[in-house]
């Protein structure tokens, strides 16, 4: 099998995301950025 590490996975970008400087936001709109991440 061949495993890979998620850590080395995960763009730059994603990791330095500070998870407290995100803005709330609805159930609604977590569903529809869900729906539209899985389209692309």
């Amino acid at each position: 099998k061949h495993l890979v590490d998620l850590k080395m996975a995960c763009p730059k970008e994603l990791k330095q995301i500070v998870i407290d400087d995100l803005k709330d936001i609805t159930f609604i709109e977590t569903g529809k950025l869900y729906v539209r991440a899985s389209t692309i």
